[in-house]
């Protein structure tokens, strides 16, 4: 009886950290390229099988009931595979929808030829009726791409008109071009938008899409003065004619602490896709040991501070790196992170500036040994307004759940980390996902975030050269 009793035991504590279901992708379509979270409404896959040259566009709820899956024909060769007809690196097709979830889009196109090259698009309404459209590039869509969006009512392109917008001088004569298709019938409307003028240098950014909320599509540009420990956030609010609605700054102020450059590699859900980065650029250097090639990412002066918009809570996030003597080029110290939340307004709701926790503190990588680019923060916020924010440099990991008031509620380390960069996952309360990724043994398995509600998380859970599975964990 004791036996059993124990065993007994045993399966309900292992099924309490099981996920609810499982939805293993078989077939052709065996990995996941692309993801949105759609909120309620449920998730989107782009799963691709580039040897077959198609990708399969899959909708589920958030119970993961596949409520429908479309065939796309891809029209651009991949720039590498595998044997399983799988590769991991193109990025010319991706996911856009509206935050409504009415229309999803996927998105062919080369996008270091945005305006010679022919685009193709193909729209799925929320019912799973499927149309297809094509565009021909022109010089009147602008240089680069900037943003791609799109609402109820229409498909967007947000791009510069000459390609100025990291020229330290230029970027002040450089002009943002909203390009308009119909959602029904796609016809098209190009409109320059009147923006203010971004002051020269290389301490502004040029504007940048955030996000958007309602009718409003907020576009943002960073001025940063890190000798002075001045930062100001520009957002301007737009509507579907690219009329500026409102204009409102955030200015942060920190105490006795000086701003540090970090690498932001991943912010708040959105479900646009962005192009442009401001913050850095990769470097492919030749290694003298090996002979080898790798990247290395170089931080822009713009890397002192990130910003963040969050479309599900409307609300928007600065966020960076300190240390306790102004930044220098070398040997700089590190010793703790910033947090500033604000409303749709731009009042300040909290903020957060934290000493660094021992571990972190006197990981010596972080402290003063690793170049700036090596130190990656990352910050995504929940639906239930907790947020999760993290430092990784090298091998160590440093996870902050914090809650809707900015208090930090827990702290979690991995010492252990060397899968790369990836999204990562969010819960204010230990979860059954968090203890599924704890427990996991599998070698090169790796877990992608896809979203966090307040009575579910839902996961990816790769493996290398076997099928891709989808969790679910109810809370």
């Amino acid at each position: 009886m004791k036996f059993l009793l124990t065993a007994t035991m045993l399966v309900v504590a292992l099924a309490a950290f099981a996920q609810d279901k499982q939805v293993k992708l078989e077939g052709d379509y065996w990995a996941v390229r692309d993801q949105l979270s759609l909120g309620d409404a449920g998730v989107v896959f782009a799963c691709p099988n580039d040897k077959k040259k198609k990708t399969m566009i899959r909708y589920y709820t958030t119970d993961l009931d596949l409520v429908w899956e479309k065939e796309v024909e891809a029209k651009y060769s991949a720039r590498g595979g595998d044997a399983r007809g799988t590769s991991y690196d193109t990025r010319e097709g991706f996911l856009v929808a509206a935050p409504s979830a009415s229309f999803i889009y996927h998105v062919e196109l080369k996008p270091d030829d945005y305006f010679q090259k022919t685009h193709y698009i193909t729209q799925i309404s929320k019912a799973g009726e499927t149309k297809k459209f094509t565009i021909d590039g022109s010089e009147e869509m602008g240089y680069n791409l900037q943003t791609a969006f799109c609402d109820d009512n229409y498909f967007y392109y947000l791009a510069t008109d000459n390609g100025f917008e990291k020229h330290e001088t230029k970027k002040e004569r450089e002009k943002l071009i909203l390009n308009r298709y119909d959602a029904k019938t796609f016809s098209y409307k190009r409109i320059l938008l009147d923006l203010p003028v971004v002051e020269r240098g290389d301490h502004t950014t040029f504007w940048a899409f955030a996000g958007q909320h309602g009718s409003e599509k907020i576009i943002f540009s960073k001025n940063i003065d890190y000798e002075n420990e001045k930062i100001v956030v520009t957002c301007i609010a737009l509507d579907d004619e690219g009329k500026v609605t409102r204009t409102w700054t955030l200015e942060p102020k920190l105490k006795d602490v000086f701003l540090r450059p970090a690498k932001n590699n991943a912010n708040t859900n959105g479900t646009f896709h962005q192009v442009a980065n401001y913050d850095y650029f990769i470097v492919t250097t030749k290694s003298g040991a090996t002979g080898m090639m790798y990247e290395e990412p170089r931080l822009d002066y713009f890397a002192f501070t990130s910003f963040a918009y969050d479309e599900a809570t409307d609300s928007y996030y600065v966020y960076g790196l300190t240390g306790p003597k102004q930044f220098k080029k070398v040997a700089s110290v590190y010793n703790g992170f910033y947090i500033f939340k604000y409303d749709s307004k731009g009042t300040l709701l909290w903020q957060l500036q934290q000493k660094a926790p021992a571990t972190l503190a006197n990981y010596s990588a972080f402290k003063v040994h690793a170049v700036p680019g090596q130190r990656n923060v990352a910050l995504r916020a929940g639906q239930d307004n907790s947020l999760n924010f993290q430092i990784q440099t090298r091998k160590l990991l440093v996870n902050f759940v914090i809650d809707g008031q900015g208090k930090i509620l827990r702290t979690i380390y991995d010492n252990e980390f060397v899968e790369p960069w990836q999204d990562f996952y969010l819960s204010a309360t230990t979860s059954k996902a968090e203890t599924h990724i704890k427990k996991s043994t599998a070698k090169r398995t790796g877990f992608l975030f896809v979203t966090g509600l307040p009575d579910r998380e839902i996961l990816v859970q790769t493996q290398f050269m076997e099928p891709f599975s989808i969790l679910l964990f109810k809370k």
